[in-house]
């Protein structure tokens, strides 16, 4: 009941030829570039990511940590209320991290610190240095895409994609490259209910995408 009348549409990069070319594209602007791939090759939540510190990236082990927040007095888990890992995708995620980690200026303990100085930002919840939400997210963003999607090779509305479709990329590029709905569900922080429904019933079996991922540690 219900589902005729409101069907689901899940948006994300059905192409991993764009989502590459997307990236290529992103190379003079190394913060957008290296947000935009993590976003899309291990899907964290908008508030996930910009909480992200370097501390948190293993490269050694192999995988980003998604860990519980504190914010004041107040521990913040995730949506679930469970920390996870999420291992890095091995052949275009990995390349752009560690490029990304090597040139981190190291005056914050962000992953992403905002681009936005401190007058700039009119804070309420989030930490200094941090970006303090969604709108001025987009907004620093929208100037970034706009001069990027006029270079590129590519066209598609994947241009106008922000944080969640970037997550749907994730699961749709995890269900292309073989992994289950259990599996899916670890690694990104849902049901498995949602990930058959949203990644893996629309699975195109005739696609096999170019990514390689280990499965994320316990």
């Amino acid at each position: 009941p219900g589902v005729a009348r409101h069907p689901e549409h899940i948006k994300a990069i059905r192409d991993p030829k764009d989502l590459i070319e997307m990236l290529d594209a992103l190379k003079p602007w190394p913060h957008w570039r290296a947000w935009i791939a993590v976003a899309c090759l291990a899907g964290p939540r908008f508030s996930e990511q910009r909480w992200l510190k370097v501390s948190d990236v293993y490269f050694n082990n192999g995988y980003l940590r998604i860990t519980s927040r504190a914010s004041g007095k107040r521990i913040q888990g995730t949506k679930t209320g469970r920390e996870r890992n999420i291992p890095i995708e091995r052949t275009t995620l990995l390349p752009i991290l560690k490029e990304f980690v090597k040139a981190h200026d190291g005056k914050h303990l962000w992953l992403f610190p905002s681009l936005l100085s401190e007058g700039q930002v009119k804070r309420t919840k989030s930490e200094p240095g941090q970006w303090s939400g969604s709108k001025a997210f987009h907004t620093a963003l929208k100037t970034v895409i706009a001069a990027a999607k006029e270079n590129a090779k590519c066209s598609g509305d994947f241009w106008d994609f922000g944080p969640d479709e970037w997550r749907h990329c994730f699961g749709t590029a995890l269900g292309h490259c073989g992994f289950n709905a259990l599996q899916i569900s670890r690694m990104m922080g849902n049901s498995p209910d949602i990930a058959e429904r949203h990644y893996i019933a629309e699975l195109d079996p005739t696609q096999q995408w170019p990514f390689t991922w280990k499965a994320a540690k316990a």
